[in-house]
């Protein structure tokens, strides 16, 4: 179960997969809190100060990976864990994306519940 009121932001441009994801890291107790382009995405990371970001890679309004390069600049949001979630085989999100400690990778076309525990493991096992 969730640390109460650990607090997750989702962006991704796909309404159907943002509302399989709220209700299933909302049932795991975090606080879920959505975006549906890049844009967007930056704005509400900077609101909701989350303690957790799950990133589709590709969306409009600059992608995916030019929203981990904001959150990476900003000092309110560089040390937030990231969970890349893309349709993009794990082999290429990661010719994409710079490997870290705080970054993990997940493929859309896997088990859904891989990015719960994607969530688990950044956030300490929670």
């Amino acid at each position: 179960m969730a640390m109460a009121g650990e607090r997750i932001l989702v962006i991704d441009d796909d309404r159907p997969v943002l509302t399989y994801l709220k209700a299933v890291l909302g049932r795991a107790g975090y606080r879920v809190f959505t975006a549906l382009d890049a844009l967007q995405g930056s704005m509400v990371a900077r609101q909701a100060q989350p303690d957790l970001v799950v990133l589709d890679l590709a969306m409009p309004g600059g992608g995916g990976r030019a929203v981990l390069d904001r959150l990476r600049r900003m000092q309110a949001t560089m040390q937030i864990p990231i969970v890349v979630y893309s349709g993009l085989p794990k082999e290429r999100m990661e010719q994409l994306v710079p490997a870290g400690p705080d970054l993990l990778f997940v493929e859309k076309s896997g088990n859904p519940d891989d990015v719960l525990k994607a969530v688990r493991t950044l956030l300490g096992g929670h």
